[in-house]
Order: structure tokens, then C-alpha cells, then sequence
């Protein structure tokens, strides 16, 4: 009996063991991995319709109403450029990254925060603001749904936390009409190091009434 009840102690102690060290192995399995740090060294502006007259929001444009122009400012780090291109696949540049049961999903934290967005126009707004007239105080956060406006220091606040890709991206409204048939920007940003990423954005096409 003694024998028989010693077997039974030791089986036990062993599935024990056995059963602490699985439960170990899935618990760090499903751990994420710290984030990944980014270097924000370069930026995109690209057009995007947030009218729902003609097209799809957040598709690439570059032709846009007169009182809807929005564009999505976009900071990422030329190590990842493959990845926030998506090998030339335009429809990529906005999409989701693909992920499956034994994927692991990465985080991105960028190494240097942004500290300041300025912006300019590069045309005539109207007969009030000119070519070179900085418009920073005119755009605001639009979210990813276009529902609630919120000012410029959400947006930096958006840049600086922790990202699903390798990029930081956020939408842009201005929110005057514009009296032109070209509209474009220049957008200056200033990370807390002391370095500034300036972009352009191309000339966008406007639609007046």
C-alpha cells in the first residue's frame, strides 16, 4: 500500500510540475513584447476627402471642397519605410496591419516627442490670408471618425504615444472655407530634441461653389 500510494504522490508531484511549467510558457507567450522605439526623422502630408459628397473619407486625394479641406499629417521613421509603405501599395499606406492567431503584436514609441506643429499656407487662402501666413491656429484634430474637433495639442498627444505601426498618424482639418482653387501647406515639426522635420504637402485641387 505504501509503495502503491508513494507511485500516486510522485505521478502527482510530476503533472504537478508539468502542469506549473505549461501555465508558465502560455502566460510569457502572451505577454506582449515591449515597444518597439522609433526615430520620427521624416513626415508626409497626404489629402484626404472628409466631405462625403464625392468620395470615401480617408482616401488619398487631390481634389477637395472648399470648406473640406483635410489632410492627414504622417511622422515615421526611415528604418520602417518599407513597412509604412507597404511595398508601393497605395490602399496599405491607411491600412491596418494584417495579424493571425500566432502573430505577436508590436507596439512603436517614438524615441523623440513631438514638441510643436506649425504650419503655413502656400496660397492665398483669401482676401485676408496670404501665401506664407502661418494657418496653425485655423487647423484642428479632426479623430479617426470626423465626429468630434479637437485642438492641435491632442493631435501632438496622438504623435507621442504608443502607436500599432511603425508611423504616427493624424487627420487635420482647416477650418475656414477656402476662396481659392489651389490650396497646399507647409508643415514644420519640432521634436523635443531641438530638431525640425519640415514637409510639404502637393498642390490640392479646390472645388468652389
Amino acid at each position: 500500500m505504501k509503495t502503491e500510494h508513494f507511485k500516486h504522490s510522485l505521478f502527482l508531484k510530476i503533472a504537478l510540475i508539468l502542469l506549473v511549467g505549461l501555465a508558465f510558457r502560455v502566460f510569457v507567450s502572451c505577454t506582449p513584447p515591449p515597444p518597439i522605439t522609433m526615430d520620427y526623422n521624416m513626415a508626409k502630408v497626404v489629402g484626404i476627402d472628409n466631405s462625403g459628397r464625392y468620395m470615401p473619407r480617408f482616401n488619398s486625394v487631390d481634389t477637395m471642397y472648399s470648406d473640406a479641406v483635410a489632410f492627414n499629417l504622417v511622422l515615421y521613421d526611415s528604418a520602417f519605410l518599407y513597412d509604412v509603405f507597404v511595398a508601393n501599395n497605395p490602399r496599405g499606406f491607411f491600412a491596418f496591419s494584417k495579424a493571425n492567431a500566432l502573430s505577436i503584436a508590436e507596439n512603436f514609441k517614438p524615441l523623440n516627442k513631438v514638441d510643436q506643429l506649425k504650419i503655413k499656407t502656400l496660397f492665398d487662402i483669401d482676401s485676408d490670408i496670404k501665401a506664407g501666413d502661418d494657418v496653425t491656429g485655423l487647423m484642428l484634430y479632426a479623430g479617426s471618425d470626423f465626429d468630434l474637433y479637437k485642438g492641435l495639442d491632442y493631435a501632438i498627444s496622438k504623435l507621442n504615444g504608443e502607436q500599432y505601426e511603425p508611423r504616427g498618424t493624424v487627420q487635420l482639418v482647416f477650418t475656414k472655407p477656402v476662396r481659392n482653387t489651389m490650396a497646399g501647406f507647409r508643415v514644420d515639426i519640432t521634436l523635443d530634441n531641438g530638431r525640425q522635420i519640415i514637409c510639404f504637402s502637393e498642390t490640392f485641387t479646390i472645388i468652389t461653389p
